[in-house]
């Protein structure tokens, strides 16, 4: 009951504090930036893309541009870079709506510096139908996506439920902006309430596709990697899987990512199979990780291999590749 109470009072206190961001956004002057405006139109026009509305507010990474225009100018190839060329930096499109069956409005934003590819491998345990692997690539917001690997205690029904509860939490309450800390330590306490062995342990990456930086959150996870052109870097974590204490503290790693580098989350039954880290590393080194989705086979099929063919639990390879966004 008192861990109830705890529970209750930290949600309420991380609704407060989102209520609280959206306020000050809402409550926000915005300043009209009529010249930049009617550039924007010009430049629309002679590219025969007739605007009947224009909008713009907000600067840098911030920027929102609001266009209604004919949803058949929508197909012109030189939209988007029409309106690029008057901001001085390249958009994309966040947001439509169709006022009409001939007239959109769109929302145009600054265009990441970067973007990734998502590439997923795996096996279940031998003898199981289900797996206690889990995975996410979820928007939290304009330029930051999250992406988890969970593994579940143990494999076949339970241990995918169990994982699949704690990462479906995780996307909720990341997506409805509460804070890292209270994530975790909410879903820590919601799998802590049974008096069954709940154990889940979990890889989260928080990557701004601006700038490249990562957040890398662990809790009793395997070791993570992260390929370079001419290195691997080892990403480790020391506590103890989500579930198993009321109080949590995860092992926070934050580093800057490049575009070309690779994010490897591998599962225990992925780590056992090799038996070290510096297995892993030796491997990944030898790898061409051009490919995310080839890597992560690559590897699943080594771990498979070292294991003598067989899934000896529940075996999962994660890779996400950052690159150069397209101009």
């Amino acid at each position: 009951m008192e861990s109830g109470k705890e529970l209750i009072a930290a949600q309420a206190e991380g609704l407060s504090e989102v209520l609280k961001n959206l306020a000050f956004s809402l409550s926000r002057n915005l300043e009209v930036r009529g010249d930049l405006e009617n550039r924007i139109r010009d430049n629309l026009s002679q590219c025969g893309i007739f605007a009947t509305e224009t909008l713009v507010f907000g600067e840098g990474n911030d920027a929102e541009i609001n266009v209604v225009l004919p949803a058949s100018d929508l197909e012109n190839p030189f939209f988007l870079k029409a309106v690029g060329e008057v901001t001085g930096f390249p958009v994309v499109v966040s947001a439509r709506n169709n006022l009409s069956e001939t007239l959109s409005a769109l929302t145009l934003r600054r265009a990441p510096t970067y973007d990734a590819a998502f590439g997923l491998a795996q096996a279940t345990k031998a003898n199981k139908t289900k797996s206690g692997d889990t995975h996410s690539v979820t928007k939290i917001s304009e330029g930051k996506f999250l992406v988890a690997l969970n593994d579940g205690m143990g494999s076949g029904k339970k241990a995918e439920d169990i994982s699949s509860t704690a990462i479906s939490l995780i996307e909720t309450f990341y997506k409805a902006g509460l804070s890292s800390p209270l994530v975790l330590s909410t879903v820590n306490k919601i799998l802590t309430f049974d008096r069954e062995d709940n154990f889940t342990a979990l890889d989260v990456g928080i990557v701004d596709l601006f700038s490249g930086q990562a957040d890398f959150i662990k809790i009793g996870s395997p070791y993570s990697f992260i390929v370079s052109n001419d290195s691997v870097k080892v990403i480790e974590g020391s506590s103890l899987p989500l579930g198993i204490l009321d109080e949590m503290k995860p092992s926070v790693c934050k580093t800057a990512l490049k575009s070309g580098d690779v994010v490897v989350f591998v599962s225990d039954g992925v780590s056992d199979a090799f038996g070290s880290s510096s297995d892993i590393i030796d491997f990944l080194s030898s790898e061409k990780a051009l490919n995310p989705k080839a890597l992560a086979d690559s590897i699943l099929n080594r771990a498979l291999f070292e294991n003598g063919g067989v899934a000896k639990d529940d075996m999962t390879a994660f890779c996400i590749r950052l690159f150069d966004r397209a101009g």
